[in-house]
């Protein structure tokens, strides 16, 4: 199956087909990796604001220490994924599978989890001031896990 990727005006859209690819970093704007296969993707230290990961699946992508504020996880296949010391500030992860990734040290200010799925996330030092959409349950179990929070809804 062949996805469609906007990457105008660089041509990233080869690499980005393959599992396992190695990301480099990009130019400033809002790229588009919708719906697909990314697993084990290494997006490690990039910076990628406002990019729309919606519908795709990254199990096990490494985002490690990236810088994805106000990007889009909307629905997107999270599992066993490394967040560790991610900014992701103002970021959308409505109904996303965040299942067993690691969120340690991670930065989720005023991010917006609304039937997000956080069940065995690691969350040890990790950031939720602001954070939408989630449930007294999840927040619980992050705590226990290590995040901190205030102002959450």
């Amino acid at each position: 199956m062949y996805s469609y990727i906007n990457m105008t005006p660089f041509l990233l859209s080869i690499a980005l087909l393959f599992t396992s690819c190695d990301v480099k970093p990009i130019p400033p704007g809002r790229a588009i990796y919708k719906n697909l296969h990314l697993e084990n993707a290494d997006f490690q230290g990039i910076n990628l604001p406002e990019t729309d990961f919606s519908g795709a699946h990254l199990n096990s992508a490494n985002f490690s220490n990236a810088h994805i504020e106000s990007a889009y996880f909307i629905k997107a296949d999270l599992t066993s994924a490394n967040l560790t010391g991610v900014n992701a500030q103002h970021v959308n992860f409505k109904e996303a599978n965040l299942t067993d990734a690691d969120l340690s040290h991670g930065n989720f200010q005023y991010a917006y989890f609304e039937k997000a799925t956080l069940t065995g996330a690691k969350a040890d030092g990790a950031n939720f001031h602001g954070a939408k959409g989630l449930s007294i349950e999840t927040i619980a179990n992050l705590e226990r896990a290590g995040a901190f929070f205030s102002n959450t809804n």
